[in-house]
């Protein structure tokens, strides 16, 4: 017989799941750390989190898009606002469905932002390795054609030129990532944690 000791209220159970006084699921203390994860998600909720990130990233590209269009805010702070908001509020979806009590947040916060993390590099892979597999294809291209040679030096002056240009927006992408990647963990927690206390505080 195995026993388990309720985290509610202490009392000591024998081979249940749940405590026989207060009712509350009882964790199992020989599970590692990704069985005591699963134990505290839903993936159900989980999946329906991510559609209503879905849906909160269209209707925030139409609304921020409305200020980028007059000039109000520029595109990456456009990408910044609409990112950040749908995250913030699939993390309440998260938060009321998920988490029973505070010992909930920080095993449902660790998940929502692992899946968040391994779309954002499946994505950002996906669009190198399609981005690296076009331009190579253009490059070999030119370089075969006998109108190559012609363009050369004029293509390499040109190309000098641009070269601050190319590193200057370069930088600023490499910022507004940076910004990105510190204010989503930020957005999904506060989401996760106003969702548990709309559900059990109010």
């Amino acid at each position: 017989m195995s026993q388990k000791t309720c985290p509610k209220c202490g009392a000591v159970t024998e081979d249940g799941d749940f405590c026989y006084q207060c009712g509350t699921k009882l964790e199992n203390q020989s599970n590692g750390f990704f069985n005591r994860l699963d134990e505290k998600i839903s993936l159900s909720t989980l999946i329906f989190s991510f559609i209503v990130l879905g849906v909160f990233l269209f209707i925030g590209s139409l609304f921020w898009g409305i200020f980028t269009a007059n000039g109000t805010i520029g595109f990456s702070t456009n990408l910044l606002l609409t990112v950040i908001f749908a995250v913030f509020f699939a993390g309440i979806v998260i938060g009321n469905a998920n988490c029973v009590d505070d010992s909930y947040i920080v095993p449902n916060f660790l998940v929502y932002l692992g899946i968040i993390a391994a779309a954002i590099l499946c994505g950002v892979g996906s669009f190198f390795a399609v981005t690296t597999a076009f331009t190579t294809s253009l490059s070999s291209a030119f370089s075969s054609s006998p109108l190559a040679s012609t363009y050369g030096s004029s293509s390499s002056v040109s190309a000098a030129g641009n070269t601050n240009i190319v590193s200057s927006l370069l930088s600023n992408f490499i910022l507004d990532i940076v910004i990105i990647i510190l204010l989503i963990p930020a957005a999904a927690y506060l989401g996760i944690y106003l969702g548990y206390t709309i559900k059990n505080k109010l």
